[in-house]
């Protein structure tokens, strides 16, 4: 096979020769290359393009190989795209990432090391359930393998940059599975939606009910999480025949109810109960190894002293005899 290194000839002629008779041709006049030749023109093969045919595209593209990425390789290599002489092109304009994608929303937002750490950690999430529900649990395929810290953190860099799903897919360098970039554009828009509120580790803020304030003739409505379009600061809440406003939940104090001294002395004694039963069960598990040891123990020295008294017994009936 070091004779590809050298030889002149068409590399897919090449190739099929040695698969035939077991040797690379190194020249146009070889009798198994000729033969070769006129069977792909007889069976209108298209022409080839490996870098003997086409030595110029070969080295233009090795010259804009910086440009060349998962989405867009097969065009490079089909010569569907026009190259730059020099290799100059815009792949490389950011050059913390390598993503080629430049600013492109108009109101860009600026992310606080704690929401960086929040987005990231919702995008490796849902994109490890979505692989794991694609292809179940206990196979070769680790999710962290396909969707890592490395492709999450070129999210959260290039949050301004993600417009459309072809924005996603250059900055992640390709999709691994089919739906993953509209699942990971899809939480993006969550992340941005839920943005507006008050942001907590480990999504703690989202799975509790939020209660806002409504102003109607001094009246006062609960609305939950849920029930808001937190995509819009305002929204119209129909109460009856009358439409009220919403105010924005972040703005507005949250009253507390308090209980009565009873109320509280009842929880305490409750709380007080539970820890007790909690405690009682520990102990409960904490001893029963503790008594199997023992009775094991008991067990094997039992069996001991059996073999002692029959050692014993053997020893006195063979003196006698």
């Amino acid at each position: 096979m070091d004779a590809l290194a050298v030889t002149p000839v068409c590399l897919r002629v090449a190739f099929a020769v040695d698969n035939l008779v077991g040797h690379v041709p190194l020249s146009f006049d070889d009798p198994a290359y000729k033969v070769e030749v006129a069977r792909e023109k007889k069976e209108n093969f298209p022409p080839c393009m490996c870098s003997n045919c086409m030595g110029d595209m070969g080295k233009l593209l090795v010259q804009n190989l910086k440009n060349v990425n998962q989405t867009n390789f097969s065009d490079y290599i089909l010569n569907k795209v026009l190259m730059d002489p020099n290799g100059s092109g815009t792949a490389h304009s950011n050059k913390s990432d390598g993503t080629g994608v430049k600013q492109t929303i108009e109101n860009p937002i600026k992310l606080k090391k704690e929401e960086q750490t929040v987005l990231k950690e919702m995008l490796k999430r849902d994109c490890h359930d979505f692989i794991t529900k694609t292809v179940g649990k206990g196979g070769t395929i680790v999710p962290g393998r396909f969707f890592g810290d490395s492709k999450a953190q070129a999210i959260v860099r290039n949050i301004n940059q993600i417009v459309d799903a072809s924005d996603m897919q250059r900055i992640i360098k390709g999709k691994a599975f089919w739906g993953q970039v509209k699942l990971l554009m899809t939480t993006v828009e969550r992340f941005k939606v839920e943005k507006h509120m008050p942001i907590e580790l480990e999504s703690v803020a989202f799975k509790r009910p939020r209660i806002v304030t409504e102003v109607t003739n001094g009246q006062t409505l609960d609305v939950t999480k849920k029930q808001l379009d937190v995509n819009n600061r305002q929204m119209k809440v129909k109460t009856g025949s009358e439409s009220v406003r919403v105010l924005e939940h972040t703005s507005l104090p949250v009253k507390k109810k308090r209980c009565s001294r009873q109320e509280a002395q009842a929880k305490m004694a409750e709380e007080a109960e539970r820890k007790r039963i909690r405690k009682e069960s520990k102990n409960q598990r904490d001893a029963k190894p503790a008594e199997s040891k023992r009775i094991q123990k008991e067990g094997q020295q039992q069996i001991i002293n059996e073999v002692k008294q029959a050692y014993v017994m053997n020893k006195k009936t063979s003196d006698i005899g």
